[in-house]
């Protein structure tokens, strides 16, 4: 069976670092990207090195379109091609409204959904047939949020990116999106205990997400038992919102 190259943006930490142990432990090939690596990224580079898993790591930001461009060209002299796109990178200022600034909305959409649609776009010709992208959207795209107007409509773009995609893309590539809610990353770990416990009273599953609830939902959409699935949203959330 053919290798499979995938790229994960946002690659380490937290939901993204698990969508790359999940994937590595189904045998792709890995493109790993992130602006900074965190210390602890170590770790995954040696499970993958120790599984003998081809792989690049690459520093890039992908709201930078010099860097993309050169990513491109990383993984077309080492893969030469790609099967997948996993969405991922993105930011969250955790700002109120009357605190946000015009610099901190751009950099937020750059980052969160031009990035990823022009990431896209450059990829396109390195996708094969029967390829698939997965945007990480949020339950915020639908349900809003009280401190992150920006967050709520970056995540929302990736939603209309996913559809259009999807429709144009048509039939030779999957395009589909994941929605989470109160995943237990480094996103939510400044919350205090009245606004964890805000997140509980909306989860009909009584827990908090885990990093891993994402990455097997990424999983489905990259593996052959979704070949019939695009233009969809899987809502990754225990119950607190129920799609729509």
């Amino acid at each position: 069976m053919e290798t499979k190259s995938v790229l994960i943006t946002g690659a380490g930490r937290g939901i993204g670092c698990e969508i790359a142990r999940a994937l590595a432990a189904d045998g792709y090939q890995m493109i790993l990207i992130d602006k900074h690596f965190p210390d602890d990224f170590e770790s995954t580079v040696e499970l993958m090195t120790k599984e003998n898993i081809p792989h690049l790591i690459l520093q890039v930001d992908v709201s930078k379109k010099d860097e993309r461009a050169w990513l491109l060209s990383e993984i077309k002299q080492t893969f030469g091609s790609l099967y997948g796109i996993v969405n991922n990178a993105g930011i969250h200022n955790h700002t109120q409204f009357q605190n946000l600034t015009e610099d901190m909305f751009d950099t937020t959409l750059d980052i969160n959904v031009k990035g990823a649609v022009f990431l896209t776009q450059e990829m396109l010709p390195l996708i094969k047939d029967t390829g698939s992208i997965v945007f990480i959207s949020s339950a915020r795209a639908f349900i809003g949020s009280d401190h992150g107007v920006d967050y709520a409509v970056s995540k929302a773009g990736m939603i209309g990116a996913t559809r259009s995609l999807a429709v144009e893309l048509s039939p030779r590539i999957r395009v589909n999106a994941i929605a989470p809610f109160s995943i237990d990353t480094p996103m939510i770990a400044g919350d205090d205990e009245t606004e964890r416990q805000e997140r509980f009273d909306h989860i009909l599953l009584d827990r908090i997400g885990t990093p891993q609830d994402v990455a097997h939902a990424v999983r489905y959409l990259l593996a052959e038992d979704s070949s019939y699935v695009t233009g969809q949203v899987i809502h990754v959330n225990g119950g607190a919102y129920f799609g729509g």
